[in-house]
């Protein structure tokens, strides 16, 4: 299963992202900073106690 959480850093998307946190399941979040992206996946990877595969999406405009 893979799921895609726009604006998964914080707040709404966050709490949406987090329960997703088991083996097998795919996590892309997408967000405005890569730090932040970074931070979220850390402590999605730590509650699925695994090493799952992920994508940092950066919609930033610069």
């Amino acid at each position: 299963m893979s799921i895609l959480v726009t604006g998964g850093t914080e707040g709404i998307g966050r709490a949406i992202a987090d329960p997703f946190a088991a083996p097998g399941v795919t996590v892309f979040v997408a967000c405005a900073s890569d730090d932040e992206a970074e931070h979220t996946f850390s402590a999605i990877a730590d509650k699925a106690m695994s090493s799952p595969a992920h994508a940092i999406v950066s919609i930033r405009y610069r």
